[in-house]
């Protein structure tokens, strides 16, 4: 899966304009396909850019393990690490994910 964002907002009375591309794969380890009951690595990486001198803002780097509880919900326990010019830092998450279908069901 991927994502593009486009994000305009005001910090501490600056105008920012920034972008972000997140690329997503979650990778069955027990089964053939993403269904309930399976074991799964998620990762991702997420680049942040801007359109200020310094182009590059941050990335993010995640990787986690997961169990797909049903079709909407899947917990996971990983590792982010997120980058910001020359610092970095690592995060423990435990994430709950819940994806619901609105669309509309044919009966």
């Amino acid at each position: 899966m991927h994502r593009y964002w486009f994000d305009q907002r005001f910090i501490n009375d600056n105008f920012k304009t920034s972008f972000r591309y997140r690329l997503l794969a979650l990778v069955p380890l027990n089964k053939f396909e993403m269904e309930e009951g399976s074991i799964f690595l998620s990762l991702y990486d997420e680049v942040f850019i801007n359109n200020s001198a310094n182009f590059f803002d941050r990335n993010r780097f995640y990787v986690a393990l997961g169990y797909q509880l049903s079709k909407t919900t899947n917990v996971q326990l990983g590792m982010l690490h997120q980058q910001v010019s020359s610092f970095g830092k690592w995060h423990a998450q435990l994430a709950f994910m819940f994806n619901p279908d609105f669309r509309k069901q044919d009966n």
